[in-house]
């Protein structure tokens, strides 16, 4: 490889799913447009909603007070708190409910993406052990 020149190929990454706002918001992987069989993938050519990808449209993004796009954010990254639907999940994580987290926002037992804080009661089961990541 030339100094001067990048190994990614520009129709490749076209090709790629998480490159395809419709296909990324689906969270398909690997190639969809086309995809390794030549077929074009009906996200391609979709539009996602803005207001549907917005955090505070999302549940679990909400409850963190995320700001902005977060299912999907504006690059196609789907965040962990995209699939946080449970109310109850949602208000058990919730930073208030533990003593030693109760002046933070959001969500801390586990947060959005998961982590246990240490300020949280070490009962408290995480987004893995509940089995929603």
């Amino acid at each position: 490889m030339l100094a001067c020149c990048s190994d990614s190929d520009p129709e490749n990454e076209a090709k790629k799913c998480e490159n395809n706002p419709g296909c990324a918001a689906l969270g398909l992987g690997g190639n969809c447009c086309p995809a390794n069989d030549g077929t074009m993938s009906e996200c391609c050519n979709a539009q996602v909603n803005n207001t549907q990808a917005m955090c505070s449209e999302n549940p679990g993004c909400a409850a963190a007070g995320l700001p902005g796009a977060c299912c999907p954010t504006n690059s196609g990254e789907m965040l962990n708190c995209c699939k946080i639907t449970d109310p109850t999940t949602i208000e058990e994580a919730k930073c208030e409910k533990y003593e030693g987290c109760a002046d933070l926002p959001g969500l801390c037992c586990p947060t959005a993406d998961g982590t246990m804080l240490a300020c949280c009661n070490s009962g408290a089961a995480s987004f893995a052990e509940k089995g929603i990541f």
